[in-house]
């Protein structure tokens, strides 16, 4: 049975959301009455990182600016309401304010700061003239809301069990030795779902792999989303676009934060997380189903995930990313290292893996039989494996 999220709008979850369009939240400040739906998101994103035909041509795929060089057209500009919006399957989505901050590395206070200085430099209006007029948070309307809880459940509702189907397949060829009897129930095969080409605007219906993204906090906690991978009925990667094979259903939620999959039957006290199903299921087979493997869906979202509240343990598998040459950073290792933070303030001993060479997966490893990779001591914070 599909749980979704109540109606009633989580008021933690709306108050972040304030915040995050005003960094001074409580203070008296120009920047408080910023309109960031009258922002000129055209002049300012081409001066501080983001492509001008971003902004130009919205919903079209194109390489991510916040992770750029592996090539994948997974992100794309919406501008709802003019807010400068966008959404990338494996950065999450945000404003004009959060992705300037993230392509910059900079906090949203500090975002909000260039932006003015363009706007400054252009001879822009940035503040508006009637106090009354405060940074109005991104929000879905109820009706969105609704129309994608339906959805979800309608999805939900059509699929079938993993049992002899092309989801399987597709898992067991991708997992070397994985049973069947280890994946969790959050886990299942849709037979003919709609499919859009967001690079060549084809139209189709396929099977796919479903995975309910859930709150692991919470016991029976509510779903949000379902993230769909496209497969064909030999269990193969659909034949799709680059970039186009995953995607996520539109959530039933403002915002999905920390939210993940819980990939296994296994019942523990310790946690592992990774980034995407794939690799959580490799630590599945690797400690043969010993341990609760969650999958975060992308990296910043792993930063934000949501442990069972019984943790006594928590290991964080990130990916090994390539350099981000805007921030330095790689954004694998940097929101695993947040995660781990989190969890150490909470109380909770962290422990992080990373892969030693680049680009290199943790399915991959598993499928190469180097499983001295997945050892690790409680005793010794390994960063890499």
């Amino acid at each position: 049975m599909l749980v979704l999220m109540p109606t009633r709008r989580d008021h933690k979850q709306a108050l972040s959301l304030v915040i995050l369009c005003n960094p001074f939240f409580g203070k008296e400040s120009h920047m408080s009455r910023l309109k960031i739906d009258d922002i000129d998101w055209h002049t300012v994103m081409p001066r501080l990182g983001i492509p001008f035909d971003y902004i130009e041509k919205p919903n079209r795929h194109s390489p991510c600016p916040i992770e750029p060089g592996d090539g994948w057209k997974r992100f794309r500009m919406d501008n709802r309401g003019g807010r400068g919006t966008w959404i990338c399957s494996h950065c999450g989505s945000g404003d004009g304010v959060r992705l300037v901050a993230l392509v910059n590395g900079v906090n949203d206070a500090e975002a909000l700061r260039m932006i003015k200085d363009v706007l400054q430099d252009t001879g822009q209006a940035m503040v508006s003239q009637a106090a009354n007029h405060p940074c109005k948070p991104i929000e879905k309307s109820q009706a969105e809301l609704d129309k994608a809880r339906d959805s979800l459940r309608k999805v939900w509702g059509k699929s079938i069990g993993l049992t002899k189907t092309p989801s399987l397949l597709y898992l067991q060829n991708r997992v070397y030795g994985l049973d069947p009897a280890w994946l969790a129930p959050s886990l299942r095969h849709g037979r003919a779902l709609f499919h859009y080409d967001e690079d060549t605007t084809k139209k189709s219906m396929r099977p796919a792999l479903l995975a309910l993204v859930s709150d692991a906090s919470v016991e029976h906690g509510f779903a949000v989303t379902l993230h769909r991978t496209y497969i064909d009925q030999a269990g193969m990667k659909a034949a799709v676009s680059p970039g186009q094979e995953k995607k996520l259903m539109s959530s039933c939620v403002q915002k999905i934060d920390g939210e993940s999959i819980l990939l296994n039957t296994a019942v523990s006290e310790y946690c592992i997380v990774t980034e995407g199903i794939e690799n959580g299921l490799a630590w599945v087979a690797a400690t043969r189903n010993r341990y609760r493997v969650f999958a975060a869906v992308n990296c910043n979202n792993m930063a934000k995930f949501k442990w069972p509240r019984d943790t006594k343990g928590l290991l964080i598998a990130g990916d090994h990313d390539a350099v981000n040459p805007r921030t330095g950073l790689r954004p694998g290792y940097h929101n695993a290292m947040l995660l781990k933070e989190r969890a150490l303030s909470a109380g909770v001993p962290a422990f992080l893996k990373i892969p030693k060479h680049q680009g290199v997966d943790w399915d991959d490893l598993w499928n190469a039989e180097q499983l001295d990779q997945f050892s690790f001591s409680s005793s010794k914070d390994t960063l890499y494996a």
